[in-house]
Parts: C-alpha cells; structure tokens; sequence
C-alpha cells in the first residue's frame, strides 16, 4: 500500500493519521558526531587545548540532540479538522497552502497560515512562536515550518496539500448549504 493511501486510511478509520520522522536517516549524522567526539576525547587526553575542549562540547550537544531525535522523533498529526505539530495545533482554516523547502540535505514542510493565524502565533511565546517563519523563497507568506526528515517526503507534501483542499472544500459545502434559504412555500399562511 502506497504512503498515501495508509495515511488515507488511517484518517478515515482513527479520524487522524500520525507521521513519525524517520529514525533511520537520523543515524548516520549520531554516527558521525559520535566519531568526532570520540577524536575530540582523544585530543582532550593527549593535551588540554581550547581547541579539543570545544571540540568535544560541540559534538557532545549534537550527539545528545540526535539521540534525542532518534528516541523521540518528530510527530505530525493530521486530523480532518487540521495538523497537530509539537504544541501547535492548526485548524485547517488557517492553512492556506503545503509546501516544501529543502535546505541542501534537510527538507521541511512549510504549511503557508493566513496572516491572522501568523498574527495570532507571532503573539504567542515558546515553541508555537519559534515555528513561525517567513519564507520568501518558497510561498512569500507566513508559515509554520515542520522539521522532518520524512520518509516518503515529496508524498507525504503532496498528500497533505489533497486534505487540506479536501478540508476546505468540505467546509464550502457546508457554507453554502447554510447560505441558501429554505424556499417559500407557493400557499400563503391560512
């Protein structure tokens, strides 16, 4: 079964689809910092420099955050009301488009936000504010920035764009099937 159609699934049979980063693209660069740090030690051991030191606190951090990464990967939630992201939780109403951004190996999901939601995000502080970005390369708006990396990226960008016109075009319906007034009957009231 294609990525797609799982999550397809998943929201209609839960109500939510779930998306977990990928463990597996994270261990190469925790393999990598973990050789550096091991080289920094050993520089450490031979002579105390400024230079090993910061070698070693440097890639001491990183290998602490990869590890976290890869015990606790990304989560990105998708409801039929909207996306749930970290702390963020953004009705579909507020996304305008999905989008992607790749910064040479990295690849994001930018979901573009009406300028009311980034108003309303932009007034709020911790984690919700820092994921607010405004990336003129890609959509020139307002957007929320969720880290991946994804398996399936280009998919899963494309699949989230398809709910989000699907969510918006359920929300038309039920706008126009409110806006149309029960006719009037032909027999005036006896």
């Amino acid at each position: 079964m294609a990525p797609a159609e799982r999550w397809d699934a998943d929201l209609t049979r839960d109500g939510r689809a779930q998306i977990t980063a990928s463990r597996a693209r994270m261990l190469w660069p925790l393999a990598a910092a973990a050789v550096f740090l091991a080289l920094g030690v050993a520089m450490v051991s031979d002579e105390v420099r400024p230079l090993s030191v910061a070698v070693v606190v440097v890639f001491a951090v990183g290998v602490g955050v990869l590890l976290w990464r890869v015990v606790r990967p990304v989560r990105l939630v998708v409801t039929r009301d909207g996306v749930r992201y970290r702390r963020l939780e953004l009705p579909w109403d507020d996304v305008v488009a999905v989008h992607e951004r790749s910064t040479g190996a990295n690849r994001f999901v930018l979901l573009q936000i009406t300028d009311e939601a980034a108003a309303r995000l932009g007034s709020q502080h911790g984690v919700t504010r820092r994921l607010l970005r405004n990336d003129d390369d890609t959509c020139g708006k307002a957007c929320v920035e969720v880290a991946g990396p994804f398996d399936h990226h280009d998919e899963l960008v494309t699949w989230l764009e398809a709910v989000r016109a699907r969510s918006a075009g359920s929300a038309d319906d039920t706008r126009s099937s409110a806006d149309v007034e029960a006719p009037e009957s032909a027999d005036p009231p006896h």
